[in-house]
């Protein structure tokens, strides 16, 4: 799988950042985004840039509509209104919903783990 998406980061709802595991929102047409609902490990390459950054890509519905935002791997710089491309290399899981904030941490720090390793990093 190389499906790639594009797009601006813009501000999104902050929830990520709340549990400690902040991630950028592209601003992108759902129709552009292909691939099914849920977690996939790939990279992110910043405009201007020819660094590929590894990153948990995660495509979910917001508002209704396919959505894509992205963990960036050991990132922690201010990128709003840059334009990315993502890169997806592989689905990790399916989209899931968690009532639990400690279930859903649990769940993100197992990803993480697993994106390492499908990314080698």
């Amino acid at each position: 799988m190389n499906e790639t998406i594009s797009g601006s980061i813009i501000p999104g709802d902050g929830e990520g950042r709340t549990i400690g595991f902040r991630t950028a929102n592209l601003d992108t047409a759902a129709e552009q985004i292909l691939v099914e609902h849920g977690i996939y490990a790939g990279y992110v390459t910043l405009a201007g840039s020819t660094e590929h950054l590894p990153a948990a890509i995660i495509v979910r519905s917001r508002d209704n509509k396919k959505a894509i935002e992205v963990h960036i791997l050991d990132f922690d710089e201010s990128i709003y209104n840059t334009r990315v491309i993502t890169t997806i290399k592989e689905m990790v899981r399916p989209w899931k919903s968690f009532e639990d904030i400690e279930e859903l941490k649990k769940q993100i720090e197992d990803d993480l783990f697993n994106i390492r390793n499908i990314l080698n990093v």
